[in-house]
């Protein structure tokens, strides 16, 4: 009899020995797997923050344009304005 529960006993605790390699490999896994999912993560929130900078870049590059097709504008409304005044003059000389 005492053989017998000591054979149960046994074979009782390779059972439970079995099941926590099973829940330590599992656990593993799910290690492996949630480092996985966070690296991803990590590179999609470093690629949207680099494309954010690259905006902001081509934001500022647009205001700069804009505000030299303003100041040509104006050149240019100047000079046409000085054209105009110079013909006027010409033909109030003759």
């Amino acid at each position: 009899m005492q053989l017998e529960l000591t054979q149960l006993k046994q074979e009782m605790e390779r059972r439970l020995n079995e099941k926590d390699e099973e829940m330590e490999s599992s656990r593993k896994n799910q290690q492996r797997q949630l480092q996985a999912m966070q690296h991803t993560v990590d590179v999609e929130v470093k690629a949207k923050n680099d494309q954010m900078k690259q905006r902001k870049a081509i934001e500022a590059q647009v205001d700069d344009m804009q505000g030299q097709i303003e100041e040509l504008e104006k050149v240019r409304e100047n000079v046409s304005m000085h054209k105009h005044a110079s013909l006027l003059s010409e033909v109030a000389f003759e």
